[in-house]
């Protein structure tokens, strides 16, 4: 793999060392679900949900853990998918086409053919020391020493053998989000790809290796996960001119 595109990978898989593990008892999950960054507010009593500045809704460090651990108490499957999916931006149909062929666990990459004019990736796979469910090669580990061996060439199969559908992918994402407690507007995989690109852009990633990153052929694409409040606006205003004199 070319150097800088390592370099890259390291900046972008550096943030997931800053997400926090909530504990619920003896167990590390199912987590409670604890909002953060931007909220909006809602009648007592009701859950208030998490949305960017741009209207992109995205889940928080503690339900995207939650989302992790309902999946793999359900299947080593769906956890291994669900976590591929957020760790590389994926849309639910390329997640659906990955192939055994695409997987280098020796070489610890994921090549990465995206649709809708998107460009073609070879990105890092996730060791994560510090949380084990946003491990992604110890996931993909697990998955395979009980993948059936006579499914063809899908990562990910269906229970009948093959490559999952999109369709299929949506209803086991909506059950395990709904068994995790999100609400039902939160409830299908995009939501995934909208996090990590939401995520990166708050952790003050530079926007060309989030563009990099999602594999967006065009940084308006990328732009679009851009918003910032007026205080955000006013703190870096206020930061910059201390530190210039």
């Amino acid at each position: 793999m070319p150097a800088n595109a390592l370099a890259n990978g390291a900046e972008i898989l550096g943030f997931l060392g800053l997400c926090r593990m909530t504990t619920n008892g003896p167990h590390q999950y199912p987590l409670r679900v604890r909002p953060v960054n931007h909220l909006i507010g809602t009648a007592p009593g009701k859950r208030r949900v998490v949305v960017a500045n741009n209207g992109f809704v995205f889940l928080s460090e503690d339900e995207l853990l939650s989302v992790l651990g309902t999946a793999k108490l359900k299947a080593i499957r769906d956890w291994a998918m669900i976590l591929t999916t957020y760790s590389h931006g994926l849309r639910a149909a390329e997640t659906c086409g990955l192939k055994i062929s695409d997987l280098d666990l020796r070489g610890g990459v994921l090549s990465i053919h995206r649709l809708k004019g998107s460009l073609f990736t070879i990105q890092e796979l996730e060791r994560h020391r510090g949380i084990p469910l946003l491990d992604e090669v110890r996931a993909l580990r697990a998955w395979l020493a009980v993948r059936p061996t006579d499914c063809g060439d899908a990562l990910f199969t269906s229970q009948k053998g093959g490559h999952l559908t999109s369709t299929q992918f949506y209803r086991v994402f909506r059950q395990i989000a709904r068994d995790a407690g999100l609400p039902d507007h939160m409830r299908h995989p995009h939501v995934l790809k909208h996090t990590l690109a939401t995520h990166l852009v708050r952790r003050d990633v530079n926007l060309a290796k989030v563009q990099r990153a999602l594999g967006h052929r065009s940084i308006n694409s990328t732009m679009v996960y851009v918003g910032v409040s007026d205080k955000e606006a006013d703190s870096a205003r206020h930061n910059a001119l201390m530190n210039a004199f």
